[in-house]
C-alpha cells in the first residue's frame, strides 16, 4: 500500500505521537485529517502541514466522531487509514484513585473505531488498515496491514 495519496485520519493529531505520525504521513505525501479537541491548535496545524485538514473531535462523544468520520469523506471522499492515537492517562497513587475519574476510559479503549465498525459499509476503504497506537494495555487494539506492507 503507498502512503503517497492515501487519506489517513489521525486521532489525538495535536501532540506528542499523533503529531509527529502526521508531519510524518504528510511528508510522504499522505493526506492527513488532524483529529484532536484542540481547535486554536489543529488550525496552526493545518497552516503547517501540507495537505492536512483539521478537524475538531472529541474521541469518547460519539457525534464528534461521526462528524470526523463525515467531514474527511466529504472532503477527500474516502478514507484509507485509520491512526487510533487518542487517549486518555491517569496517573495517581493507588489509595488515591477516584474511581469516577476512570469512567470515560472508553476513549482509550474505543474511541474512534466503533464509528468505522458500525459504519464500514458507508465508508469508502481502498485498503483495510487499524493502527491503535493507545498505550493501555486494556484497549481493544488490532493491527490490520495490507498485504505487501507500506511504501
Amino acid at each position: 500500500m503507498k502512503i503517497k495519496d492515501s487519506v489517513i485520519i489521525i486521532t489525538g493529531a495535536s501532540a506528542g505521537i499523533g503529531l509527529a505520525t502526521a508531519k510524518e504521513l504528510a511528508n510522504k505525501g499522505a493526506k492527513v485529517v488532524l483529529a484532536a479537541r484542540s481547535g486554536d491548535k489543529l488550525k496552526e496545524l493545518e497552516k503547517e502541514i501540507e495537505g492536512s485538514f483539521a478537524v475538531v473531535a472529541d474521541m469518547r462523544k460519539p457525534k464528534d466522531i461521526v462528524a470526523m468520520v463525515d467531514a474527511a469523506k466529504n472532503k477527500f471522499g474516502r478514507i484509507d487509514i485509520l491512526v487510533n492515537n487518542a487517549g486518555q492517562g491517569m496517573r495517581s497513587p493507588v489509595e488515591k484513585i477516584n474511581i469516577d475519574d476512570y469512567t470515560d476510559m472508553r476513549l482509550n479503549q474505543s474511541g474512534a473505531w466503533l464509528r468505522l465498525r458500525d459504519e464500514g459499509d458507508k465508508v469508502t476503504f481502498r485498503h483495510a488498515c487499524w493502527l491503535d497506537c493507545t498505550n493501555n494495555p486494556d484497549a481493544l487494539t488490532a493491527v490490520i496491514v495490507p498485504s505487501g506492507g507500506f511504501d
